[in-house]
């Protein structure tokens, strides 16, 4: 017994001190790692090393265009030295520890019986209980919502803003809740965030997603703000795809003219077929379809009877993806068709909402260079072009 009992010890401070030693060499693996990942940032970014901000300020002329000139648009900006280029900053992106936001989430239905998701950043000072979860069907990377409770998200707001994420991303992307960072101490404001159907756990009720030109939801999404905070002054804010989209729906749908105080669209792309084109094939193309058959995948009991899975999940290019999937589920007869009515620079000379367009020259996503005469033709336009 004694025996026995001296070989179990023996046993187990072995299996211990194995585990402190791989323990080590996890340790020393992770920071190789670490050490590898700023190597790579700084090859990728070495030959466009800033040390001075430097940008052009496009516009069309009125007072309020020249304030904003003169006293907004000006404010430096000087990209970290070891990242000065996107794709090193979309990579660092992918990384980085998640900023802290808390949601009350409303749901709202659309005109086809699916549902959109409203998520109302809770005021800091709010109770913290409030925004337990509450529906455990939820991804794991779900924000924590609680039940909608008008006083939590500031119900003597004076302010309102409205944001839609971009592609791969709603409420619980990096980028979206560092915006949120950045506003949500300014007094009586409201903050949003619009997810589109099956984004951020949205259920997906019906066969029906969204693409780049898709503004039918954000349109049911502001006419039920609208309707619930008629007495706020709204300002509206897009990323990427939902710059995009936010633009299409203000250029082509004027009856929120009045309500939208001033729009703000970061890195929109603008020309879906020029961004096709510029990345096909590249990184950037392969990331995009990763996260679309994800997000797929994820609905495939909704979408079983529009696409065929196994085809799609064997897709390498966000083309064939949308010649395959999107075309079909909305009705293009070709992926030249969609790409054309979905970009949003044919809509720039009808947009009556004060409008800023900030986009970085060496933007993956958008070629902003051609846009100068139709930014200076709309009086209601401005656009910041950092390099």
């Amino acid at each position: 017994m004694k025996f026995l009992k001296s070989k179990f010890f023996e046993f187990n401070s072995y299996k211990i001190k194995l585990m402190l030693k791989n323990f080590t060499y996890f340790k020393v693996l992770k920071n190789f790692i670490k050490g590898s990942f700023l190597s790579l940032l700084l090859i990728l970014g070495y030959r466009q090393i800033p040390f001075e901000s430097n940008y052009e300020i496009v516009h069309g002329e009125n007072p309020l265009n020249t304030f904003i000139k003169t006293h907004l648009l000006p404010l430096d900006y000087i990209p970290t030295f070891y990242m000065p280029t996107c794709l090193a900053q979309m990579i660092y992106n992918e990384t980085k520890t998640i900023p802290e936001v808390k949601y009350e989430r409303l749901y709202i239905s659309t005109y086809d019986e699916g549902v959109i998701s409203l998520d109302f950043v809770v005021k800091s000072s709010a109770n913290e209980n409030s925004a337990n979860t509450i529906n455990t069907n939820f991804h794991q990377q779900e924000p924590p919502f609680g039940k909608f409770q008008e006083q939590s998200i500031g119900d003597e707001d004076d302010k309102i803003l409205v944001i839609l994420h971009g592609l791969t991303g709603g409420s619980e992307a990096t980028y979206i809740r560092e915006i949120i960072m950045k506003f949500r101490n300014i007094e009586k404001l409201k903050i949003v965030v619009v997810n589109y159907r099956g984004i951020s756990g949205s259920p997906l009720l019906t066969p029906l997603i969204y693409h780049a030109g898709f503004y039918d939801d954000l349109y049911e999404a502001m006419k039920f703000i609208r309707e619930k905070y008629p007495n706020l002054r709204c300002y509206t804010l897009g990323t990427s795809m939902g710059a995009n989209i936010f633009t299409k729906l203000i250029g082509n749908c004027h009856e929120f003219d009045d309500y939208i105080k001033g729009f703000i669209a970061i890195s929109n792309p603008f020309n879906c077929t020029e961004v096709e084109r510029r990345n096909r094939n590249g990184i950037l193309d392969r990331f995009i379809i990763r996260r679309q058959i994800r997000y797929i995948q994820m609905h495939k009991s909704a979408l079983k009877d529009v696409f065929d899975y196994n085809k799609i999940s064997q897709v390498k290019l966000y083309r064939h993806f949308d010649e395959l999937f999107t075309c079909k589920l909305f009705g293009f007869k070709t992926v030249e068709e969609y790409y054309e009515k979905s970009s949003s620079y044919k809509d720039l000379p009808n947009i009556k909402v004060p409008s800023i367009f900030i986009n970085s020259k060496d933007d993956m996503l958008s070629s902003i260079d051609s846009f100068d005469t139709k930014i200076c033709k709309n009086k209601n336009l401005i656009l910041k072009k950092l390099s």
